[in-house]
C-alpha cells in the first residue's frame, strides 16, 4: 500500500493511540439504537436516530475510517452485514479483536479512504464519522460515491469551523494563550484526540459534500460545546443545541460539527 507523508504521520500517531485505546476500551453504549429515549442534543446519537427510520436488516454497510470499530459493532447489532476499513493495522487489530469477543463477524480491512479496494455499487450505507477531516476530502468523496448503491444511504458526520470563524482560532490571541486553557479545561487530565494533519472542514468542503447527495437532513452542533465547554454538561448541551436550532440559517456560520444525511445523487 503505497502512502502519502501525511498518511504515514497518521500511521505512526495511530501506533501509540491504538496501545492507548486499548487500555481506556469501553463497549459502545447500546442504548444509542435500542432505547426509544433520545438524546437529541447529543449529535452522536442524532445520526443514530436518523438511521434507525431506515430498514437495516441484511443491507450492506461500509465504514470509513472505523478505528477500534464502535459503529461497526452498533450497524453489526443493528442487522448490517458490515464492511470496515481503517489506515492503521494496530486499530484494525484492536476492532477485529473486540468482534471476536462480542460473537460478530465484521469484515474489517486495512486501506486508505482515498482508494479502497473495494468493489462498485455494493454498499446500501455508507458511514463517515469524524475521517474526513483526517484525509483528501476529494479524492475520499469520489471513492465514496463509487462504492455505494444507486441510491444509497450515506451519513457524514464530521467536525467543522467556517473559514471565518477559523481565522479568529488562529489568531495569536486564541492560538497562544486561550486554546491552550480551553484544551485543559474541556480535556482536564486526558489527552486529546489531535493529529498532526487533521483540519476541521470549512464551508466549501461541506457543499463538496453536499454535491454528492439528494440532502434528506442537514444538522448543526457545538456551538460552544467542545470548543469553550465539555459535552458532558447536559443542561449547556441541550441550550446549545436549542440555539442552533433556532438559527439554523446561521448554522454553516456557528456550528462546529455537521450531520449530512442523504442518498447518492444516482438513485434518480
Amino acid at each position: 500500500m503505497d502512502l502519502t507523508t501525511r498518511q504515514h504521520r497518521e500511521l505512526v500517531y495511530h501506533r501509540d493511540h491504538a496501545t492507548d485505546c486499548r487500555k481506556k476500551y469501553r463497549p459502545p453504549d447500546m442504548a444509542v439504537i435500542t432505547s426509544d429515549k433520545r438524546r437529541w442534543w447529543n449529535g452522536y446519537w442524532t445520526m443514530y436516530t436518523l438511521l434507525r427510520r431506515y430498514p437495516s436488516h441484511g443491507a450492506t454497510a461500509l465504514v470509513v475510517g472505523c478505528g477500534q470499530g464502535d459503529d461497526s459493532l452498533l450497524l453489526t447489532r443493528m442487522g448490517y452485514r458490515v464492511t470496515a476499513f481503517d489506515l492503521s493495522p494496530d486499530m484494525i487489530e484492536l476492532a477485529r479483536e473486540i468482534s471476536q469477543k462480542n460473537g460478530l463477524t465484521i469484515d474489517y480491512q486495512i486501506m486508505t479512504a482515498e482508494n479502497p479496494n473495494l468493489p462498485n455499487q455494493h454498499f446500501d450505507l455508507i458511514l463517515v464519522r469524524d475521517i474526513l477531516h483526517h484525509v483528501e476530502i476529494s479524492k475520499a468523496l469520489k471513492a465514496l460515491t463509487r462504492m455505494a448503491k444507486p441510491g444509497a444511504l450515506v451519513m457524514i458526520n464530521e467536525n467543522y469551523t467556517h473559514s471565518m470563524v477559523q481565522k479568529v482560532r488562529n489568531s495569536w490571541l486564541v492560538r497562544n494563550i486561550l486554546y491552550p486553557r480551553l484544551v485543559s479545561f474541556i480535556y482536564k487530565k486526558e489527552k486529546p484526540y489531535l493529529t498532526p494533519d487533521e483540519a476541521k472542514l470549512n464551508e466549501k468542503e461541506l457543499d463538496e459534500c453536499k454535491s454528492i447527495l439528494n440532502i434528506k437532513e442537514i444538522h448543526y452542533f457545538n456551538m460552544f460545546v467542545t470548543r469553550i465547554i465539555p459535552d458532558n454538561h447536559v443542561f449547556l448541551a441541550c441550550l446549545d443545541r436549542l440555539l442552533l436550532m433556532t438559527l439554523k440559517p446561521l448554522g454553516h456560520w456557528l456550528s462546529g460539527r455537521f450531520i449530512l444525511f442523504g442518498r447518492t445523487k444516482s438513485s434518480a
